[in-house]
């Protein structure tokens, strides 16, 4: 009887240990993160909860989630109303893909949890590779291997300074808001 709860447990706790190592090497574990990772993992929940409940995004919703100090620090109040009406439109956009592929079907997680895959790491160029800490790959739940975009995130404020990452002829980077 002794010998099979001891068989028991050791067979228990290497489940365990495998269950974890998975969990751990997959990148999906919460408590595996990072406090900068957590709260930029909050940001991007909250932006996306955001666009998914509310298609007519007031200021007050882009200031809390995108980083926007360079567009509002402009002296021409006309430049400011043009770039958040454009910002306002790739918001909505993004919001639009979200609701197409289903809120419930999305998460994310760190680009260094990908970072070993050949054909993600081709994709960023040394320039980028310093940014890594701050990029989270999104991905559909069923399909964790293959992200479907990348976030970069501003390290100082927490905010989301892109998710559209540019290809422009072999030499990429991120849409950031500063340059509208």
């Amino acid at each position: 009887m002794k010998e099979n709860v001891q068989g028991f447990m050791l067979k228990f706790i290497f489940i365990a240990a495998l269950v974890n190592l998975f969990g751990l090497a997959n990148g999906q574990t919460k408590n595996a993160l990072n406090p900068d990772e957590k709260a930029y993992y909050s940001k991007l929940k909250g932006l996306c909860n955001a666009l998914h409940d509310n298609r007519y995004l007031d200021d007050s919703v882009m200031r809390k989630f995108i980083l926007l100090d360079y567009v509002l620090n402009d002296t021409s109040k006309a430049r400011i109303s043009d770039r958040m009406v454009k910002i306002k439109g790739l918001l909505v956009n993004f919001g639009r893909y979200i609701d197409s592929v289903g809120l419930p079907n999305l998460d994310a997680a760190p680009l260094k949890y990908y970072i070993k895959n050949p054909k993600i790491d081709s994709v960023f160029e040394p320039d980028l590779k310093k940014s890594i800490p701050y990029i989270f790959a999104y991905f559909r739940k069923d399909n964790r291997k293959s992200p479907l975009g990348y976030i970069l995130f501003d390290p100082e404020s927490g905010k989301v300074v892109s998710w559209i990452l540019l290809n422009q002829g072999g030499a990429r980077f991120f849409l950031t808001f500063n340059l509208f």
